[in-house]
């Protein structure tokens, strides 16, 4: 958003993150790289006096500060929001921590898998005859992150009004707890867990990966008017009426049946052809790609 940023590291050492390589990468790792491309960086050890003199210098000039550490590590520092607020008092304070600052477990560390695991979203995740998984993707770092954005933009508006600075927080378990919208209303309406599905969704189908003659497809029919575009492009008008189909709890109810059928219709053609047919037939659909596919696609 156009913002200076420093990036505070440890002295010696720098970032842990700075040595998470695999075999082959450079001597700087491309996943850190990307993660603090555009950065300026600077080691420091806030727990020597110089260290922490330098850092209050900056924290004089500074609009936003974002730390995140344990519940109290930075208090113990000498550098909580409550003395920082002294030396800028339009600072704005952002803590990211595992479990929330507040609560039996705020003390306690975590990382991104151990708070997938704890909110629910590894247990939700894979195929119903096998083990869970965790996704591909660190849901509960980045939208911390994201949080973290959110409430730091929500307080610098607040200080354009007011001139007053704010702490403001998130956690990885907020924000992996917040990804699991569908599995908590479930749990709440009914008292009942969401059980894995792998690609499939627990209100809709059909709404998930299929197979076709060369490769896989998603097709999203999860609405009467796309259900009925599917049913003509797969050449089965009549599953419109199917009393195993004709409305959408029983095709969610019938979903492994319904599967099966349409799979035997998708192999007789490649996935590029049924994507140009569904697109056509203003059905949602494309296919499944691989990272590379997806970033080396024109469109992205």
């Amino acid at each position: 958003l156009g913002a200076e940023v420093i990036k505070i590291e440890k002295f010696p050492g720098g970032d842990d993150a700075r040595q998470y390589q695999k075999p082959g990468d450079g001597a700087l790792p491309p996943s850190f790289r990307m993660i603090n491309r555009g950065k300026r960086s600077l080691a420091l050890d806030v727990r020597t006096p110089r260290g922490k003199a330098i850092l209050l210098q900056l924290v004089r000039e500074a609009d936003v500060l974002t730390e995140n550490f344990r519940v109290g590590v930075m208090e113990r520092l000498g550098l909580g929001y409550d003395a920082l607020k002294a030396v800028n008092p339009a600072l704005i304070y952002c803590s990211i921590t595992g479990y929330g600052r507040t609560g039996p477990m705020a003390r306690t560390g975590g990382f991104d898998l151990i708070l997938q695991a704890f909110s629910g979203l590894i247990e939700a995740t894979g195929e119903p005859d096998r083990d869970p998984v965790k996704p591909g993707v660190s849901i509960a770092d980045t939208n911390a992150g994201i949080l973290a954005a959110l409430a730091i933009v929500s307080a610098y508006v607040h200080r354009l009004r007011t001139g007053e600075g704010q702490h403001v927080s998130t956690s990885l378990l907020q924000a992996a707890m917040q990804q699991t919208y569908w599995l908590a209303a479930n749990y709440f309406s009914s008292g009942r867990e969401t059980q894995r599905l792998g690609t499939a969704h627990s209100l809709i189908a059909p709404y998930q990966v299929f197979r076709a003659g060369d490769g896989r497809i998603v097709i999203g029919a999860g609405n009467p008017k796309a259900w009925q575009g599917a049913c003509a492009v797969l050449n089965h008008p009549e599953w419109v009426d199917d009393p195993r189909f004709d409305h959408p709890q029983r095709r969610v109810q019938n979903r492994a049946e319904l599967e099966r059928l349409i799979e035997a219709e998708l192999a007789s053609a490649t996935v590029a052809q049924w994507c140009a047919r569904f697109d056509a037939a203003g059905v949602p659909a494309g296919p499944v790609n691989s990272a590379g596919e997806a970033l080396e696609h024109a469109h992205a």
